[in-house]
């Protein structure tokens, strides 16, 4: 392999940002997989506790997909359960079929740091938008058009994902985690 100007080789790439996904219906674990897995970001699925804190401590986690709606009790609670055992706080986005994002954001947690509240079933440009938001993909422009092909794939029609125009806004979430990675690591 070549090397660049600084020696390091293509197999030396800076890994994808890593999601781990918690949920036990099928459809959502698909959808949320191949949304995920095009936009670049390499993708955990787990179904349940045991699971979610075997993968917590595998390797490092950029943030976490979580079902509201599971038979064991919700991902939400489950997540906070094992939250503090992580180095540092992890975006989650919650899922459910069973309530709107408004209701699942009043109800949820409030020691979890919720990146965005999504009702089921997905609607992928939907997802992308909330976990584009939290973690950015590993190539935006190449993220967006898979994302676009992903869409006419499920044949979803008006659900396009258009880049963002102009400056960035700083989201609360990736606010709160910027300033907790400051105060972790005395900077």
């Amino acid at each position: 392999l070549a090397t660049g100007a600084t020696g390091s080789t293509a197999s030396e790439a800076i890994p994808a940002p890593r999601i781990l996904v918690l949920d036990t219906s099928s459809r959502n674990l698909r959808v949320i997989e191949r949304c995920l897995q095009a936009l670049g970001y390499e993708v955990t699925s787990v179904t349940d506790a045991e699971r979610l804190k075997l993968e917590l401590r595998a390797s490092p986690t950029e943030a976490i997909v979580a079902s509201a709606d599971m038979a064991q009790g919700t991902g939400l609670e489950i997540v906070r359960d094992l939250y503090f055992q992580t180095d540092r706080p992890l975006p989650v986005i919650a899922v459910s079929a069973n309530q709107k994002p408004e209701d699942l954001l009043v109800s949820a947690p409030v020691e979890l740091l919720i990146g965005a509240a999504l009702q089921a079933p997905l609607d992928p440009a939907q997802l992308a938008r909330a976990v584009t938001k939290v973690v950015a993909p590993p190539d935006r422009a190449k993220a967006s058009a898979i994302l676009d092909d992903l869409v006419k794939d499920l044949g979803l029609v008006g659900a396009r994902l258009d880049p963002p125009k102009g400056d960035l806004r700083i989201e609360k979430t990736s606010l709160a985690v910027l300033l907790w990675s400051i105060d972790f690591n005395d900077w």
